[in-house]
């Protein structure tokens, strides 16, 4: 359960190159090339249903840039 993480990035690391290898050969994109991210997808999904750990994490939320300080200004 604690190795669960690591092996879904490591799926992960094996399906980029797989998909790397796709595009260099010019296979078709969403049925062969995008096959790696789908799996993927489905990986984590399926990782973050069955383990309640990684249910609970924090999500980040992307804001907008904080506005420099009025000393930097120019």
């Amino acid at each position: 359960m604690r190795t669960s993480p690591l092996g879904a990035v490591l799926l992960r690391g094996l399906l980029a190159g797989a998909m790397a290898s796709h595009l260099r050969a010019g296979s078709p994109l969403l049925s062969h090339t995008m096959f790696g991210i789908y799996l993927g997808v489905f990986a984590w999904a399926a990782l973050v249903l069955r383990d309640a750990e990684l249910r609970s994490l924090p999500a980040r939320r992307v804001t907008s840039r904080a506005r420099p300080p009025a000393a930097c200004r120019s």
